[in-house]
């Protein structure tokens, strides 16, 4: 049974910084894998699930790939290196200029106003460029006439043009985040099998929660 210091102990730990960043990692890998699931069941794609499909595609990729990097390396949860090898996985089937438009459509769902985009400052000047990485992690730079020309090359002038290409990664994303969904679960499971049998030893009527 818990003493009151190590109920203190855990408080005290979900309050850090390190808990929360956890915590949020893992939350995004299972809305990443419940939108898999819930929009390959749907004829059309919903708005709202395509949007927030596209946020956490994009985020998991980039700050969820470098915090799993980083934890891979300090903590024994081999989820971190399952998602490092899941995006390093999508990211073979995707161009450079396909990421750009990811994180375009990303940027344009988190954002009212997205300013890195326009032809001119806040301040009223011209926008000479703006900074944006490949998959690699390699910094370039576009103007906003090199931005909309690379819009036109990949979704045409056609109003379907931006649905068919979303529908175009969804379909080339979904079996690899399928594989690891089920990867991932089995990894769960396994740290979490000593809580269970935990459990089973102190409740075996399953009357009480821990």
């Amino acid at each position: 049974m818990a003493t009151k210091d190590d109920e203190e102990m855990i408080d005290a730990f979900e309050g850090t910084e390190p808990y929360a960043n956890d915590y949020t990692f893992h939350r995004w890998c299972e809305h990443l894998f419940i939108l898999n699931n819930e929009m390959s069941k749907q004829e059309i794609f919903d708005a709202y699930y395509l949007r927030a499909y596209f946020i956490v595609v994009y985020e998991l990729s980039n700050e969820g790939l470098n915090y799993a990097k980083k934890q891979e390396l300090q903590v024994p949860d081999k989820r971190y290196n399952l998602l490092v090898k899941m995006v390093e996985e999508m990211f073979q089937e995707i161009t450079d200029d396909e990421y750009f438009l990811i994180k375009y459509f990303r940027d344009s769902y988190c954002h009212i106003f997205t300013r890195s985009y326009d032809y001119h400052n806040e301040d009223g000047t011209v926008r000479k460029g703006t900074n944006f990485y490949c998959k690699n992690g390699v910094k370039y730079c576009l103007t906003p006439r090199e931005i909309i020309e690379k819009f036109v090359a990949a979704l045409g002038r056609k109003p379907d043009g931006e649905l068919l290409f979303k529908k175009r990664i969804f379909n080339t994303y979904h079996p690899i985040i399928k594989k690891y969904e089920l990867l991932f679960t089995n990894e769960r499971n396994r740290i979490n099998a000593p809580l269970n049998d935990l459990k089973k030893m102190l409740d075996p009527s399953g009357l009480l929660e821990l």
